[in-house]
């Protein structure tokens, strides 16, 4: 694909008041077609 989801994705993340933070997925968890969000007040 050209990666407009996952681009549309991180970007609506990015300005989430309650997302802590975010980072690309690892390879045992889809790589880079995973977004895995971390939210205000859980373990990161």
């Amino acid at each position: 694909g050209t990666g407009a989801l996952r681009a549309a994705v991180r970007n609506e993340v990015r300005k989430h008041p309650l997302v802590k933070s975010y980072r690309e997925g690892e390879p045992g968890e889809g790589g880079d077609g995973v977004t895995v969000v971390y939210l205000v007040g859980q373990e990161s």
